[in-house]
């Protein structure tokens, strides 16, 4: 709150404050108050969850073209150029998991951006392999036809979360996600790792395995078990 908190309620980038700003922070921002919500009721979580939904739904969130940017002025309009035409589909399917878990966790209604959200995350899978691209512009063109294997496990959230809410085909496309996450990913090279990314023909670039990764691996599998169940 003293030195991450711009006076619009949402974070700077950092101390001392650099521009770009960026959606991401924002993004796990309202996941921390989520968590804080489902694990302990923290008194705070609500207000600001809400507040960081609110960011989502007023500058974030571009209804012309149903995207999220990834860079900002400080004023939160898209950063100048080709900055602010970015979007990385990985994130549009993270925010539609947040989304679903800020409606679920509060009872309010299921709302209809998530599912734009998804549907423009899967605009960007590539149908021979089902896996998401890296980044897009607004108009869904590809920038970078690479793939990391977090926007894989985004794109299992997303699916589960809307199966969660009873949308037609969400529970066999969650599956097939998962299948491809494993195919594509998992168990790669060795038992208990993961390929990171592969370039655009779907090949294993040789790059290190990230450590971080196993946060998005370990809360995908955590969501396959509350939706879909042990049997599945």
């Amino acid at each position: 709150d003293t030195h991450l908190m711009a006076p619009d309620g949402a974070l700077w980038e950092g101390w001392p404050h650099q521009a770009p700003r960026r959606q991401n922070p924002q993004m796990h921002w309202f996941e921390a108050m989520l968590a804080l919500k489902e694990a302990i009721d923290h008194p705070q979580a609500a207000t600001r969850a809400g507040q960081a939904r609110h960011l989502f739904e007023t500058t974030l969130f571009d209804r012309a073209t149903g995207t999220i940017g990834e860079y900002y002025t400080d004023d939160w309009r898209p950063a100048p150029g080709a900055l602010g035409d970015s979007v990385e589909p990985g994130h549009l399917a993270e925010w539609t998991w947040l989304l679903r878990t800020h409606e679920r966790l509060f009872g309010l209604p299921a709302g209809p951006d998530a599912r734009t959200l998804l549907d423009r995350a899967g605009a960007c899978v590539d149908p021979a392999t089902g896996l998401m691209v890296d980044e897009v512009d607004r108009a869904m063109a590809v920038r970078r036809g690479t793939r990391r294997s977090w926007l894989q496990t985004e794109l299992v959230k997303a699916y589960l979360a809307e199966a969660a809410v009873g949308a037609p085909g969400a529970r066999a496309a969650a599956i097939a996600a998962l299948e491809t996450l494993d195919r594509h990913h998992l168990r790669r090279p060795f038992a208990a790792g993961w390929i990171d990314q592969l370039d655009e023909a779907a090949t294993p670039v040789e790059t290190p395995v990230p450590a971080s990764i196993l946060y998005h691996v370990f809360v995908a599998v955590l969501e396959a078990d509350r939706v879909l169940g042990a049997a599945d």
